[in-house]
């Protein structure tokens, strides 16, 4: 009798994976106040997304949330980096433009709208004030760029930050983006002092690393954070049970 066919398949390194995950934007109607609370029913309406380690895409050990939401004006993007108590909380510096910003608890923001590629603008906030924004016309060229208009506020409790930002598309050398239009952005945090890196797209190790880049969905309402887009592949062979392939 014949035997039944047998399937081999051989493990894909995590390397050749291009996942990539869609963080859904959806539109206000009613501009939030940038005051650095995401309590509020404005951001508690919308599902946070979260970082994982930036290397392996496993739980971090600092977790991180991300929600976003736009309107004809501005993209609004809240933050919430949760700590073990005050004593692994950095404050970074709330000067414009002062690299010491980053040598704190921070996030950094990379978007690359429409057009843009290989390049980005990328702008590290913190939960104090602090703003560093450069734009990359491709990767390891980093101009100095100063955005316009934008706002920033943070606050800081025993076991947790916030950060609410608003950036203006104007600033950004865009029009408003048309209703269910996808930019390629992503989110990242080194946490201090522990250095644990995370991000919200899986990078495979640093940050600039824009082939890996999320997608932000411009939406009208709300949706799962969950969904992926991109591709992986498995590779193998459909074999008899002598061997001969099917």
């Amino acid at each position: 009798a014949r035997k039944p066919a047998t399937i081999e398949l051989r493990i894909v390194d995590k390397s050749t994976l291009k996942l990539q995950p869609k963080l859904m934007a959806p539109m206000a109607s009613k501009a939030p106040k940038v005051d650095g609370n995401i309590t509020e029913p404005f951001w508690k309406a919308i599902p946070p997304a979260r970082f994982v380690e930036s290397s392996q895409a496993v739980e971090p050990k600092y977790p991180t949330q991300v929600r976003a939401a736009w309107d004809s004006e501005n993209l609004y993007l809240a933050f919430r980096g949760f700590e073990k108590g005050q004593e692994t909380w950095r404050e970074g510096t709330k000067r414009r433009d002062d690299t010491a910003g980053v040598k704190g608890d921070s996030v950094g923001i990379f978007i690359q709208p429409a057009g843009m590629s290989p390049g980005c603008l990328r702008f590290a906030v913190n939960p104090v004030g602090g703003l560093w924004d450069t734009r990359w016309d491709r990767p390891r060229q980093r101009q100095n760029w100063n955005g316009q208009g934008i706002r920033l506020a943070g606050q800081v409790r025993p076991d947790d930050w916030s950060i609410e930002v608003a950036i203006p598309f104007k600033t950004l050398g865009q029009k408003p983006p048309q209703q269910g239009s996808e930019w390629r952005v992503n989110f990242c945090r080194t946490e201090v002092p522990n250095r644990e890196l995370t991000c919200w797209s899986y990078t495979g190790g640093g940050y600039h690393v824009p082939e890996r880049f999320g997608h932000l969905k411009f939406s009208q309402t709300a949706g799962s954070q969950e969904d992926m887009s991109g591709s992986s592949e498995i590779l193998g062979t459909i074999q008899e049970a002598n061997g001969d392939p099917v």
